[in-house]
């Protein structure tokens, strides 16, 4: 009919046939065969010099003979190793094929195990006063940021997780520490939510803030932090006010009315030392990058803190400073590995 497309397929080029050229191979080596008998009975039905001649005279014709028998048989083979390998790519893209199906059935299926419990933990750590529905949420949340190598609903879980802790973190119960402990695995799995966490405590007394990452960034009114929480929380911590530094290893940060004991000072913007106190703390080495007068920093005498610097270590400025005048200079051989009390 006219108009009706033809479904099977044109080929572009002649096709090798195996049996062709093994029929050929074969039909040519029966010629051989047939030629070579009946060469043996022309050639020996002379003797001496006479049959010598016919037999040199037939060797070109039985190598050209030979030679196309051979011929024939190697491309028929190589037709047919061609045809098996063609066969063997074709099983092997099948099964690549059928792998490719199963993988994205698998995928999937995972997908909608990861948005349920992505919805799960959305719905049940809202319910507020219901800790076993809270802890199946942060559960939940945490399961599918373990589960979810590809990483396309953790973003979305972290989210949910920070801002749950953000909102709780000063009821310090279960759920919290869950919440906290949460954030913190999937911190070490290299998730990090969008949320700007603001901490503030109003606790008079001594309050050591719990370690807890995953954060964009992390600012803290109050509270107590050591060493090991600082380094914990890294690039994450941002800004400090009013905040009691123990034994901590000082970066250059935003601080604001905060107290340092006992901490090793490695950088400091000169213009926030008038706005925070320092008591036996490490200036060796500490890297000042912004003074603009030596007096003004000089009227911040930093020595009646006990503050010091190792003789062999003096804080670096762009000029001549006399670090005696500020703070207490140290013997080299005094050092004992860090800030002393």
């Amino acid at each position: 009919m006219q108009g009706e497309v033809n479904s099977k397929p044109v080929p572009e080029a002649p096709t090798d046939n195996d049996r062709t050229w093994f029929t050929a191979a074969i039909v040519t080596f029966t010629f051989a065969v047939i030629a070579f008998v009946f060469a043996a009975f022309w050639i020996f039905a002379r003797e001496g010099p006479d049959a010598v001649h016919r037999a040199q005279s037939f060797q070109p014709f039985g190598v050209a003979i030979a030679a196309i028998v051979t011929f024939f048989t190697v491309v028929w083979r190589g037709v047919l190793s061609t045809k098996q390998l063609n066969l063997q790519a074709a099983q092997l893209q099948q099964q690549i094929d059928q792998l490719s199906q199963v993988i994205r059935q698998n995928d999937a299926k995972e997908n909608e195990t990861l948005v349920k419990l992505l919805q799960d933990g959305a719905k049940f750590i809202t319910e507020d006063g219901k800790k076993p529905q809270v802890m199946a949420g942060i559960a939940s949340l945490d399961a599918l940021i373990s589960n979810d190598p590809k990483r396309q609903f953790s973003n979305q879980a972290m989210d949910i997780l920070a801002a749950y802790y953000l909102e709780n973190y000063q009821d310090e119960n279960d759920t919290v520490r869950s919440a906290r402990r949460a954030l913190n695995r999937a911190a070490d799995a290299g998730v990090v939510s969008t949320i700007h966490a603001a901490f503030t405590t109003d606790v008079d007394e001594r309050y050591d803030w719990p370690i807890v990452r995953g954060f964009a960034s992390q600012t803290y009114t109050g509270g107590d932090i050591t060493k090991t929480f600082l380094a914990a929380i890294g690039s994450e911590g941002r800004k400090f006010t009013e905040v009691d530094f123990r034994f901590c290893v000082i970066s250059l940060k935003n601080y604001t009315n905060c107290r340092f004991r006992g901490c090793e000072i490695k950088s400091f913007d000169p213009d926030d030392i008038a706005t925070n106190s320092f008591t036996n703390c490490d200036f060796s080495g500490c890297d000042f990058d912004s003074i603009v007068s030596f007096d003004d920093l000089r009227e911040q005498d930093l020595r009646p803190g006990k503050n010091f610097y190792y003789s062999d270590t003096p804080p670096t400025y762009e000029g001549e400073i006399a670090w005696a005048d500020i703070l207490i200079e140290k013997p080299a051989t005094d050092r004992k590995g860090g800030a002393a009390i």
